[in-house]
């Protein structure tokens, strides 16, 4: 497999609003080391570090260089991150368009706020991507859920529903098209595809553990599962 025929994506233009930190996400630590420290290590196993790019806020970028020189994680490339997760993605895939005009291989695009994805995880999900895209990561929903309704709220059956995660796979030019012709905002990159192009998504299952650090009680279940070998 020719791994520069892949591309990758990493969204940290996160705040701290929902953390209630003043530090954004991205920089938080578990066991002391900054969560995105976390993430890039992982792809690093696998990707090289000119097929990357991170997405972040212009005034976050001189914390984010100081962690990268002082872990040294050199090479890849930074675009703004926008006001929106949208908006940041788009960005970082104009770049890759810049960079590579011709490239017609494939994107993959994480959250830098997953620290948990193993490299296994990623070699597999890289096979699978030749075979099936797009795809994404996906894991049972374990809660019980209601829908609401005009009338209050009903029972559904959580069988039938799945939680989404990162990484999503995509032919790059598909989802460099969708991305430039769509203005409305979603919370994922698959919805915009599937939004645009209607056709189906394919998922891989992966492990609950793969979990998106967004409040104290994530912050502190990530720490568990850095110092138990997660």
């Amino acid at each position: 497999m020719n791994l520069n025929n892949f591309k990758v994506i990493i969204v940290a233009g996160g705040s701290g609003k929902r953390m209630g930190k003043d530090i954004p996400k991205q920089f938080l630590t578990i066991h002391q080391k900054p969560i995105i420290i976390h993430t890039l290590q992982r792809f690093l196993q696998v990707f090289e570090p000119h097929n990357m790019i991170i997405c972040i806020k212009e005034n976050h970028k001189p914390k984010l260089e100081a962690l990268l020189q002082e872990y040294n994680l050199q090479g890849i490339t930074f675009v703004n991150g926008g006001e929106h997760r949208t908006d940041s993605v788009r960005n970082g895939l104009k770049a890759i368009h810049q960079l590579e005009p011709n490239f017609m291989g494939y994107v993959l695009i994480h959250d830098a706020v997953r620290p948990f994805v193993s490299v296994d995880f990623l070699k597999q999900f890289l096979s699978e991507l030749t075979k099936k895209n797009p795809l994404i990561a996906v894991c049972p929903v374990k809660n019980s859920l209601r829908k609401i309704t005009e009338n209050g709220t009903e029972a559904v059956n959580r069988e039938h529903y799945l939680e989404v995660q990162t990484p999503q796979g995509f032919l790059f030019p598909e989802i460099y098209e969708a991305y430039q012709n769509t203005s409305q905002l979603f919370s994922d990159d698959a919805s915009l595809y599937e939004n645009y192009f209607h056709k189906p998504i394919y998922t891989i299952q992966y492990i609950p553990e793969n979990i998106k650090i967004t409040t104290i009680v994530d912050l502190i279940l990530a720490d568990y599962l850095v110092k138990n070998g997660y």
